[in-house]
């Protein structure tokens, strides 16, 4: 159902608008959100850029189900937010990665 919403939002502008603020917001303010807890009560770092890492979680869930097909299984999403807040404790003590690049 979602991918017939999408596509259908790409041709029609008020299909868009009403998909971004009735489903996408919402969801999206709201994972946003748990992560700014998250930071206020001190489980990351306050450098942890909660707008990027719902990004991230929303990015490739959307590819998986609308470029790829591929199901999201249970382990999947365990193993995803599992590097997400690694990368999260991480993202306060300057780069993330310790790489040069």
């Amino acid at each position: 159902m979602i991918r017939l919403l999408i596509a259908g939002a790409i041709q029609d502008p008020e299909l868009a608008t009403l998909l971004h603020e009735r489903f996408i917001l919402p969801r999206r303010r709201l994972a946003v959100a748990i992560i700014d807890h998250a930071i206020e009560r001190g489980e990351l770092p306050d450098g942890a850029d909660s707008e990027t890492a719902i990004d991230m979680l929303m990015g490739r869930t959307w590819y998986r189900q609308l470029v790829t097909g591929a199901r999201i299984r249970v382990a999947d999403k365990s193993k995803v937010v599992n590097l997400l807040i690694d990368g999260l404790r991480r993202s306060g003590k300057g780069d993330a990665t310790g790489s040069s690049w």
